[in-house]
């Protein structure tokens, strides 16, 4: 079981992208807008996309969201930015190819979440040396059981991604590349910190998901469902080295109010991999030498 810290993703350290910010009309200062109208945002720090609340002239939508009569709403990121925000349900989609530059800094890590696609290569340099370069497959092979599942069977594909073994320099570049042969890829998240291993999940871990859908029901017993976003949710016991045990405990600690990725099993069993705050944990000073650890995880949208 690990976790990554997420380190902000800015406009300095995403130095490139191939997804262009042209979704709505760059909001101006100079223009009258009408109630519905929807702009984007571009200026540093913002790129997010807002509709028109209240008739308005002059007022940048960003700092116009709250009090008692706000006059702009705020919709989500724009395209290039949906998949670095701190929600997962926000997802950047374009055609075909996806690439992505950052200039995290010191980093060992990296999470890609709600995943379209059919395969992701990623790549780090420092100056002119490649130091990592690796291409995951997203294709799930193993749900492929006989050979009417080979042929008939729609292709399953994961979901979500991780590697925890980039090299940590200072001046490491990476780059992410997303590719399928037809239709669009997506990412919903991406997320690139330090990771802290707290020890090994143990088998009889539990996932499931919690979901926000609304199912009703009428008079005549007629069935409404309202397809809504869900959160996955995790139950696992960690075996710790007793020597890192209060290692373990402050760093638990210190992360409790803030979001970040869990990675239950790498990419063994993807289903393990989570972005979100830790309900609870408990620590239970099995043997000498290694200590039971009790964690129950939940999502964020």
């Amino acid at each position: 079981m690990k976790f990554v810290r997420p380190i902000a993703i800015t406009d300095s350290v995403l130095t490139s992208s191939t997804v262009a910010e042209t979704e709505y009309t760059e909001w101006a200062a100079g223009t009258a807008y009408t109630v519905g109208t929807t702009v984007r945002r571009t200026v540093t720090g913002v790129h997010r996309c807002y509709t028109c609340l209240v008739a308005n002239t002059g007022s940048a939508p960003e700092s116009s969201t709250t009090g008692t009569s706000p006059k702009w709403q705020d919709i989500g990121p724009t395209n290039r930015w949906g998949m670095f925000d701190s929600q997962v349900g926000t997802a950047t989609t374009v055609a075909t190819s996806l690439t992505v530059v950052l200039d995290p800094g010191n980093i060992d890590s990296l999470g890609l979440l709600q995943l379209l696609g059919d395969s992701v290569h990623v790549s780090m340099t420092s100056g002119a040396t490649t130091v990592y370069d690796q291409t995951f497959s997203l294709v799930y092979g193993a749900a492929i059981m006989d050979w009417f599942a080979y042929f008939f069977d729609p292709i399953n594909k994961k979901t979500d991604l991780v590697a925890t073994d980039l090299p940590p320099y200072a001046s490491g570049v990476l780059t992410i590349t997303i590719s399928t042969a037809s239709g669009n890829v997506s990412c919903g998240m991406c997320v690139v910190g330090q990771a802290f291993n707290l020890g090994n999940t143990q088998y009889g871990a539990s996932i499931g998901i919690v979901d926000y859908s609304r199912k009703d029901i009428d008079t005549y017993g007629n069935p409404t469902i309202t397809k809504r976003k869900f959160v996955k949710k995790l139950d696992a016991k960690v075996m710790v080295d007793s020597t890192i045990m209060d290692a373990a405990v402050i760093a638990l600690s210190a992360w409790r109010s803030t979001p970040v990725l869990w990675i239950g099993a790498d990419n063994l069993f993807t289903s393990l991999i989570i972005f979100g705050f830790y309900r609870d944990f408990s620590v239970e000073i099995t043997y000498p030498t290694m200590t039971l650890c009790s964690l129950s995880v939940e999502g964020i949208i």
